[in-house]
């Protein structure tokens, strides 16, 4: 039950920081947007922003299942802020970081997917429908 109510809290944040993120984008704020990322992961999942988009997906995969009780939740939430961003960065015409972003989203949803209640999780994402 513990378990549980850890990863709803962390989806409850995380859907927060992405409402948040999704709005400053629609206004053209991206620096803003990456400010929110930025604050979001380093609260949310304990990472810096800046280590996250320079890890490779198996990497980040790696340091997400330290703690396999929080692996899913912490590896929806940082993919699904990762393929938010990549939306950004989309919009601001860097499109080649962002595929790069969506793929690395796109392989942690996938592997979300395999850990346990993940594969529920992934197809209630609404940014995992972009990279999937």
């Amino acid at each position: 039950m513990i378990r549980r109510d850890y990863i709803q809290r962390l989806v409850e944040q995380a859907a927060a920081s992405l409402k948040k993120i999704v709005g400053l984008r629609q206004e053209k704020k991206h620096e803003e947007a990456y400010q929110v990322l930025q604050a979001a992961l380093r609260e949310l999942i304990n990472l810096d922003a800046k280590l996250v988009l320079a890890l490779a997906a198996r990497d980040l995969r790696d340091l997400l299942s330290i703690d396999p009780s929080q692996a899913a939740g912490k590896g929806l939430v940082t993919a699904d802020l990762l393929a938010e961003y990549a939306a950004t960065l989309a919009d601001r015409g860097e499109t080649e970081q962002a595929g790069e972003l969506r793929l690395k989203a796109a392989e942690l949803y996938r592997w979300v997917a395999t850990l346990p209640g993940g594969k529920t999780a992934v197809e209630a994402s609404g940014p995992a429908k972009s990279c999937l």
